[in-house]
């Protein structure tokens, strides 16, 4: 919604409200100038220096998209089906560090279990939430099984 009384602030061929606005030589008193000081401060102290990885990943996410010249609906699909496969590898992480056997074995052995899930489902060529499913079913198996296993090998090998 544009709240532009002349045009609206898109259209070139004549100018608007906002335009003149932006294109106006401000005077700033010298309190009025230290307080967008501040305030531009605040902004890169306590936003964009403390994001500043995720910051650079956007723009530089941006500037891939308009390079690679691809569709929206390809970009979007793609970013869904990364969310998704992504979420099975994190949920098969969670199970062996919560059954106690640390990152180190928990990461392998969760990322193994949820990419033998994911190769079960692409060769079963299950999609949409069934396929989620099945992943998360027999990632959770795989994950249990395996932690177990380990779990007891840990045990008899501790000195």
């Amino acid at each position: 919604m544009s709240a532009d009384f002349k045009t609206n602030y898109f259209d070139a061929t004549q100018s608007s409200n906002l335009e003149e606005m932006l294109n106006q030589k401000i005077e700033l008193s010298d309190e009025e100038y230290q307080r967008a000081r501040s305030c531009i401060d605040f902004l890169i102290k306590n936003y964009i220096s403390k994001n500043l990885v995720v910051i650079f990943f956007a723009v530089l996410c941006i500037l891939a998209y308009l390079i690679a010249g691809q569709a929206p609906y390809v970009v979007a699909s793609d970013l869904i089906n990364r969310v998704m496969r992504n979420s099975i590898m994190v949920l098969a992480l969670i199970i062996p560090i919560m059954t106690g056997m640390g990152l180190n074995f928990g990461i392998v052995v969760g990322a193994m279990s949820a990419q033998a899930a994911l190769i079960f489902i692409t060769h079963w060529r299950l999609t949409g939430m069934a396929g989620i499913l099945v992943a998360l079913l027999i990632c959770t198996v795989i994950s249990v099984v395996c932690g177990y296993l380990l779990g007891r090998l840990f045990n008899k090998t501790r000195g």
